[in-house]
């Protein structure tokens, strides 16, 4: 007897689901809790500011910042900045672009679960799903030591072009469905291909035109949740 199918969507974090780069603001938290360095926060900032000014690219900068951060996390306990982690997203839930609001309920009454995908670290992607009420998250693993601390390592790194292959570990490919995908680079495109719908949100040039030749829906800033609604009945 075959096994019942699961229906997901899948939503990048950054610059999708918020309409910024959380990232920076998360350091900035992390920083004034004194769980992230000066120094790594001050080259985290620098690494920012030269993929704003197109003299890095994304993925050469999230690595990067990556890196740092599982530097800085060394010796702290998971605890710690799991706790620290959710405060700020409790906090910062709020600023969800306006077309998410209402997302994760509406999709579990349509058996959608939603995961978070994203190449920051698991701790901080995990904090967002549980204060967005999202069935999971899949973010950068880092490895943690026998009393429960951080060792400074990065155990699995997820790449930001690589995010279809960390789902595609994560879920089973027999009784899993992508049928919303949500992005807004084309860093994105492996968690945008595989959708029955795909959502290009507020997209960069690039992706914008690969969407348009797709056939995939755009949603710009005025987007509201109704936009979606089609998506769960098709």
């Amino acid at each position: 007897m075959p096994k019942p199918t699961q229906s997901y969507a899948l939503i990048d974090i950054d610059n999708t689901l918020f309409p910024y780069f959380v990232m920076e603001r998360m350091m900035q938290h992390l920083l004034k809790v004194g769980i992230l360095g000066v120094n790594a926060y001050d080259q985290c900032l620098a690494l920012l500011a030269a993929y704003k000014a197109g003299q890095i690219e994304y993925i050469k900068m999230g690595n990067a910042v990556m890196s740092l951060i599982a530097m800085s996390l060394g010796g702290q306990f998971q605890k710690t900045v799991t706790s620290t982690c959710l405060k700020f997203a409790y906090e910062e839930i709020r600023n969800t672009r306006p077309v998410f609001k209402g997302f994760v309920p509406a999709a579990l009454n349509h058996n959608i679960k939603t995961i978070l995908v994203t190449s920051e670290p698991q701790p901080m992607a995990s904090a967002f799903a549980r204060a967005l009420g999202a069935h999971s998250a899949i973010g950068s693993e880092m490895s943690i030591d026998s009393k429960g601390r951080y060792a400074g390592e990065i155990l699995t790194l997820i790449a930001p072009e690589d995010k279809g292959i960390a789902v595609r570990r994560a879920l089973p490919a027999e009784t899993s469905r992508i049928v919303m995908g949500f992005g807004d680079e084309i860093t994105d495109l492996s968690i945008l291909e595989p959708a029955k719908h795909a959502f290009a949100i507020c997209p960069k040039p690039e992706l914008r035109v690969i969407a348009k030749e797709c056939g995939w829906t755009i949603l710009d800033a005025d987007a509201t949740p109704g936009d979606l609604a089609f998506a769960f009945t098709s």
